[in-house]
């Protein structure tokens, strides 16, 4: 090829990608603009996205540092698009009006969620739920990022990482107000500090691994592992279904789901009664103990009452069918709880026990009592169809005519069915 030639096909090839270029680059910008996003790229587009709450998605177009403090006056939808967001001060958003579901991180699934940088962070919308997913990292000097958080529901997702973006051991949150589910780093320990005067809060770990400790002057709700240390003897502790608990310090008392898990550490005491599905008592509780699993070395001042498990004897029934209707029989170590015997014939449920031919079920249940737990047994119920016996018509003899209609057979009989 002569280096004319040559010379040709590279412009003609530099023009190709030249305007394959122009081409991703406008379905890009159209992309964007088909979803109705605020681009930002910079300090003050971001505060004037953030100016006031829309339905449209503020997305971040790059890295932007912010000197100093950063006061956002409402909450949106922040996709971090990969990218970081730095603020060398604290970053403070704040909405007292705005109720709903809000993300800040990865709004779109296809984005690579993205790092906030900051001494510490605050959240203040008390009518909204806000779902955290971008990581966040502290430029405070320290390993620790701080955020304290007053939303209805506040859902951490994102990692806490050190300067280096490797997880921390250890991250401090305030909570203000309001409830918050963390499902961050599992290698991470989350320190919740729950503020004087917030009553009622949900604290909940849904890392299935990392340590939730919570410190508190005020009634708490916990699900998932979660520590809870107290020095206040009004507090009461609320475990969830699953939940799996353990006190210290001083608290009122500690009242938890029937398959709860309670741990009274060494030194603790409750003042009043511990309940839960099983309780492990190295501590002092001064009330009583219910619970279907005790144990431990601490003293109890009131009753220990551990339920016992309700057991159903009961076998499947096969009848042939007669005419009458065929209930269950069962027996039960639980005479305290209420009895309830429920037939089926598929989902259609009975009014009572069965009487036709066919395949039924009862379910048998005997309700949680003072001493047992609730339980609940299914059999089955076979009626069989009945084989009908038969007397056949037999023939009357010796008749004579008489001028009247005589029978000239006996009628026959049978037992099911129509002769």
């Amino acid at each position: 090829m002569s280096r004319k030639a040559k010379l040709i096909l590279g412009v003609v090839i530099a023009v190709v990608i030249a305007v394959v270029g122009i081409i991703i680059s406008v379905s890009v910008t159209v992309s964007l603009e088909s979803k109705q996003n605020v681009i930002v790229k910079d300090a003050e587009s971001l505060k004037q996205a953030f100016s006031s709450s829309t339905d449209k998605i503020v997305v971040l177009s790059k890295d932007i540092t912010v000197d100093g403090d950063l006061t956002l006056e409402s909450l949106n939808n922040f996709d971090l698009n990969g990218y970081t967001l730095t603020v060398t001060g604290n970053l403070i958003i704040k909405d007292a009006t705005s109720n709903g579901d809000y993300t800040i991180g990865k709004v779109d699934e296809n984005s690579d969620g993205g790092v906030v940088k900051a001494k510490s962070i605050t959240v203040e919308a008390p009518k909204a739920d806000v779902d955290w997913s971008a990581d966040v990292s502290g430029t405070g000097g320290g390993t620790e990022s701080v955020i304290d958080t007053s939303v209805a529901t506040f859902s951490l997702s994102g990692n806490v990482l050190d300067e280096d973006g490797k997880a921390v051991s250890e991250a401090a949150i305030t909570l203000s107000g309001g409830n918050i589910v963390i499902s961050g780093a599992a290698k991470t320990d989350y320190n919740v500090t729950v503020a004087d005067g917030v009553s009622g809060s949900r604290i909940e770990n849904a890392t299935g691994a990392a340590t939730v400790n919570v410190t508190t002057g005020e009634n708490v709700t916990v699900a998932g592992k979660v520590s809870v240390s107290s020095q206040s003897a009004s507090v009461t502790v609320t475990a969830e279904n699953k939940a799996e608990v353990t006190v210290s310090g001083t608290v009122s008392a500690v009242s938890g789901a029937s398959d709860s898990k309670v741990t009274i550490s060494e030194g603790a005491t409750v003042s009043g009664d511990v309940t839960a599905g099983s309780v492990v008592n190295n501590g002092t509780v001064t009330g009583n103990v219910d619970s279907e699993d005790y144990s431990g070395s601490g003293n109890v001042g009131g009753d220990v009452s551990s339920k016992t498990d309700t057991t159903i004897t009961a076998s499947d029934l096969t009848v042939t069918y007669d005419g009458s209707s065929h209930a269950i029989s069962y027996t039960t170590n639980n005479s305290e709880g209420e009895a309830t015997v429920t037939y089926y014939k598929g989902s259609e449920k009975l009014s009572g026990a069965p009487v036709d031919a066919g395949n039924y079920t009862a379910v048998i249940s005997i309700a949680a009592s003072e001493n047992y737990n609730a339980a609940e047994k299914t059999v089955n119920i076979t009626i069989n169809k009945a084989t009908p016996s038969v007397t056949a018509p037999t023939a009357i003899s010796n008749l004579v005519y008489d001028g009247t209609a005589q029978a000239l057979v006996t009628a026959g009989s049978t037992n099911g069915g129509t002769l």
